[in-house]
């Protein structure tokens, strides 16, 4: 019974041949995208490292900016002065009085640093930044736009 005819025999060699090649050729394959996969992984890792090496504090800095001047046109432009250079403005509004005098960079977490970063870069006084730490707030730093708006950025007037 186990006997095969010549015929039979040339058919399953064939298939042994088929099969075989087949087997080579999937490994191949799988060889291949296991170098690929670990290929990727490796500049995905190069990638990571160098976001971390290029990391900036201002990246992650979240401020709220609110109006105590009164000028409605004021929080949208200096948003969008903050956003330009990076920061996350995550919310906006106007102060509970228009009388504000000057604008205040106001610490909320408790580092300084974070606030004068802040403050540089709108060019505020130095003086004009304070610690009123708040961890109920959801963000870092608030600036609050003061009548002496046309002293920071971008409000202020180029003299030259």
């Amino acid at each position: 019974m186990n006997r095969l005819n010549p015929n039979q025999k040339k058919i399953v060699k064939t298939q042994n041949h088929i099969l075989n090649l087949s087997i080579i050729l999937l490994s191949l394959i799988l060889i291949f995208l296991t170098y690929e996969l670990v290929s990727e992984l490796n500049d995905n890792q190069n990638e990571i490292a160098v976001v971390e090496t290029n990391f900036s504090p201002k990246d992650l800095i979240h401020v709220e900016v609110l109006n105590g001047c009164g000028i409605p046109s004021l929080v949208d432009s200096l948003t969008e002065q903050l956003r330009n250079n990076k920061f996350d403005v995550i919310q906006t509004g106007n102060y509970f009085s228009f009388d504000v005098p000057q604008t205040l960079v106001i610490d909320r977490i408790g580092d300084m640093k974070v606030a004068r970063i802040v403050a540089d870069s709108l060019n505020v006084p130095i003086e004009n930044v304070i610690q009123l730490k708040n961890e109920n707030l959801l963000l870092d730093v608030t600036v609050i736009i003061g009548k002496d708006f046309n002293l920071i950025k971008p409000f202020r007037r180029n003299d030259n």
